[in-house]
């Protein structure tokens, strides 16, 4: 999908925030060890991991509410 230029440059700055910041590597991202020792981020293992963080904070909040 493209973006148009102006969305393009909001999109380029967002995520280039989100990668510096460290709490998006350790809390939001999942890494996967592989055999050789490599470690490499996992699509699969990181949506359920935010599924189920958003999913628990949504669940307390409604509780609450």
């Amino acid at each position: 999908m493209r973006l148009p230029p102006p969305l393009r440059k909001i999109h380029d700055r967002f995520v280039g925030w989100a990668s510096a910041q460290r709490w998006v590597n350790d809390w939001l991202i999942a890494w996967v060890t592989e055999e050789d020792g490599q470690e490499v981020a996992c699509i699969y293992c990181t949506i359920v991991r935010n599924a189920l963080i958003f999913g628990f904070i949504g669940f307390i909040l409604g509780l609450l509410v």
